[in-house]
C-alpha cells in the first residue's frame, strides 16, 4: 500500500506533528498528570480548612502586635512560642484584624488553637478518607502497559534494561507534603 522506506521513529514523528502520539506518551505522561492534579485538589481542600485558623492568626498576631514573647505565660514552654511563630509563613494572610481591647491575648489564643485542632481533626479525617485510586490507577497502567506500548511503537521485542517501574502512592507522601499543623501546649 505505502512505498515508504523509512524508519519507525520518523514515522511516529509524522503521527506526533498530526496529533497522532503513540500510547506510550500519553501512557508516560498521565502518572504525573494525575499526580499534579490530585495534589492540587488536596491543596484546595487544605486552604478550605484553614480558612478559620488562618482568621484566628490573624486575631492573635494582631492581638500581641508580632511580639511573640508575649505568650510564654500562657504556653507551656518556649519551644512552644517558637511553634507559634513557625506557623506565620503557613497562616498569614491579607485579612486585617482590628485591634479588640476587650480580648486577652490568653482568649485570642485558645481561640486560635480551638480552630487549630479542628482543622487537625478535619485534615486527618480527609487525609484518611481521600481515595488514591486517581493517582495510582495511572501509575499501575504505566507499570503494567509502558514498556509494551514503546516496544511495539518501536518494534523491540526485548523490554529496556533502565525501565523504572513507578511506586503506588500512600498516605504517608500526603502527611510528607501536607501536614497537620504543629500546635503549642496551654500552660
Amino acid at each position: 500500500m505505502f512505498e515508504y522506506e523509512g524508519s519507525r521513529s520518523e514515522f511516529l514523528k509524522i503521527l506526533a506533528e498530526f496529533g497522532e502520539e503513540p500510547a506510550f506518551i500519553s501512557r508516560g505522561l498521565a502518572p504525573q498528570t494525575a499526580w499534579e492534579q490530585f495534589v492540587s485538589s488536596c491543596r484546595t481542600q487544605r486552604e478550605e480548612f484553614l480558612k478559620w485558623p488562618k482568621r484566628h492568626y490573624a486575631v492573635l498576631a494582631s492581638q500581641i502586635a508580632g511580639d511573640w514573647k508575649k505568650l510564654e505565660r500562657n504556653v507551656a514552654s518556649p519551644e512552644d512560642v517558637e511553634k507559634l511563630m513557625n506557623l506565620h509563613e503557613e497562616l498569614s494572610s491579607n485579612c486585617t484584624v482590628p485591634f479588640d481591647f476587650f480580648r486577652t491575648t490568653g482568649s485570642a489564643l485558645r481561640q486560635f488553637l480551638r480552630s487549630g485542632h479542628q482543622f487537625n481533626r478535619n485534615w486527618t479525617g480527609f487525609v484518611h478518607s481521600v481515595s488514591l485510586d486517581c493517582v495510582n490507577n495511572p501509575r499501575r497502567d504505566y507499570n503494567q502497559f509502558y514498556e509494551v506500548e514503546k516496544g511495539c511503537a518501536f518494534g523491540r521485542v526485548t523490554p529496556e534494561a533502565d525501565f523504572v517501574a513507578l511506586p503506588m502512592v500512600n498516605r504517608n507522601e500526603l502527611w510528607e507534603k501536607f501536614p497537620c499543623l504543629d500546635l503549642p501546649k496551654l500552660a
